[in-house]
């Protein structure tokens, strides 16, 4: 029997999408661990379906809650309701158009009961089109577990360029207590609501907490497409780390939540090493010698 203290909390931020929110209810119930509760956060959606299917659910399982905004308040305010809510032990995220595999939930709480000091356990990620068909697998996440050096920590993930996908790291499963400390502590201040909000909120965990991450794909992120595959040619290095126009408020947003000064002053050098190397990471030789040195200064800091 799974203890009681082992039930997990899912907060279903969702808004027009009745077809997606109904794949995140029934992968929901697909889980090898049962002890969960569900509380649908609709943000007042305009498409009567969302309210039907909601109801449904939770006429048909105990486990699911629905709860309608009277008005659409953004997507930022109704994750930031969902995970507030929270009154379990553990917490999780789950947007109404991804999918999970079965041992989502299992995989990720053992990770947590093995590794007490990690507030958060993540799996590796796969994108799939509107037809479940899979277009790119992010390299796994093994390269964000905690080592124990918060500097190494820190930089490893201020360093990984935005596009591979760190962002997905909000989908972990958290420890409730640790996850809403740092969300009254550094929410606003994140500016999750923002371009790469998300990302910064990520970082201010980060700063505060160890995480651990295994390589299993047990999530598939939704991307609205159609297309069967995903050309990526360039380096990887070579996107911007923001929209330019927003670059100095990304970076103030991450000095304003860095713990530390000496925290903050790596944010500062080490995004604007990047912005600055981007159109060089645009010519692969280059780039790779660029690699080599960003090992060696990473090495030095450790």
């Amino acid at each position: 029997m799974t203890p009681a203290s082992d039930c997990i909390s899912v907060g279903i931020p969702c808004f027009n999408r009745p077809d997606g929110l109904e794949n995140t209810l029934r992968c929901l119930q697909q889980q090898t661990h049962s002890n969960w509760t569900a509380l649908i956060c609709d943000n007042a959606s305009t498409d009567s379906r969302v309210r039907e299917i909601s109801e449904k659910f939770c006429r048909e399982d105990e486990r699911c809650q629905y709860r309608r905004h009277d008005r659409n308040s953004g997507p930022a305010a109704n994750f930031h309701f969902a995970a507030t809510s929270a009154t379990e032990r553990f917490f999780m995220w789950a947007s109404d158009d991804d999918l999970w595999d079965p041992e989502f939930m299992n995989t990720n709480l053992r990770n947590l009961r093995t590794t007490p000091s990690a507030q958060m356990s993540f799996c590796s990620v796969d994108m799939i089109n509107v037809n479940d068909h899979v277009i790119r697998k992010l390299k796994d996440f093994s390269r964000f577990s905690s080592t124990g050096n918060l500097n190494s920590d820190v930089w490893t993930f201020l360093d990984d360029p935005e596009i591979m996908g760190k962002a997905n790291l909000i989908y972990g499963l958290f420890r409730t207590e640790s996850l809403q400390g740092c969300i009254e502590d550094c929410w606003d201040d994140a500016g999750f609501d923002a371009h790469g909000g998300d990302v910064v909120f990520l970082f201010a965990f980060l700063c505060r907490h160890g995480i651990v991450t295994h390589d299993a794909v047990h999530l598939h992120k939704r991307i609205p497409t159609e297309k069967r595959s995903k050309s990526r040619r360039r380096h990887p290095r070579s996107y911007k780390v923001t929209k330019a126009i927003e670059f100095d408020w990304y970076l103030e947003r991450h000095r304003k939540v860095a713990p530390t000064q000496e925290i903050a002053d790596m944010a500062k050098r080490v995004l604007r090493r990047r912005r600055s190397d981007r159109i060089v990471y645009s010519v692969p030789m280059l780039g790779r010698f660029l690699d080599k040195q960003r090992r060696g200064l990473r090495a030095k800091a450790a």
